[in-house]
């Protein structure tokens, strides 16, 4: 199945309705393509796996454990200083052109930490 305007926009609207208002409480990189979040919301805790494979690029909410490396990567180290304790807000945007965006801001404050463009 082609990852075409159609499905990112149901998976940009699954993501909302399932973390919306959800913080976002560890990162990990147990691979160089793959991040994990876990993300607390008002139904429980949540994992998030965020992938880059060339092979096989996904987004999904997952329950499998991942093997951690000892020392974390410098890139999660950076996403941890910026994004850990954020607040994901309902922002997931898809325009006309299937780009997605995403907002993450703090709590208590209109100002955002961090927004990113994917196509």
């Amino acid at each position: 199945m082609a990852f075409d305007g159609i499905v990112t926009r149901a998976v940009a609207h699954e993501l909302n309705e399932r973390l919306a208002t959800g913080r976002i409480m560890k990162i990990y990189q147990p691979t160089d393509t793959e991040i994990v979040m876990q993300v607390r919301t008002r139904r429980g805790n949540v994992r998030l796996l965020l992938s880059a494979s060339l092979s096989f690029p996904r987004i999904h909410m997952t329950n499998a454990s991942y093997q951690n490396p000892l020392e974390a990567p410098m890139f999660c180290m950076l996403l941890r200083k910026y994004c850990e304790g954020a607040i994901k807000g309902s922002s997931i945007l898809i325009s006309a052109d299937a780009t997605s965006s995403a907002m993450i801001g703090q709590s208590g404050s209109s100002s955002r930490l961090w927004g990113g463009t994917a196509i």
